[in-house]
C-alpha cells in the first residue's frame, strides 16, 4: 500500500515538472516573438535561447 502511494507521488512530481518546462518553453517562444517584432539582431536571439535552455537544464 505504501509503495503505491509513493509511486503516485512520483508521477505527480513528474507531471508538475513537465508542466513547468512547458510553461518555460512557452515563455521562450513569447520572448523570441517579442524580440523578432522589435527587430533585435539574430545573435541576441541565440544568446537568449541559450540562456533559457541553460536555465531549463539546471531545473
Amino acid at each position: 500500500m505504501h509503495g503505491q502511494l509513493h509511486h503516485s507521488t512520483k508521477i505527480d512530481n513528474l507531471v508538475s515538472i513537465t508542466k513547468f518546462r512547458s510553461l518555460f518553453l512557452l515563455k521562450i517562444c513569447v520572448v523570441l516573438l517579442a524580440l523578432s517584432f522589435v527587430g533585435v539582431p539574430k545573435t541576441l536571439h541565440f544568446t537568449e535561447i541559450r540562456t533559457h535552455l541553460n536555465a531549463i537544464a539546471d531545473v
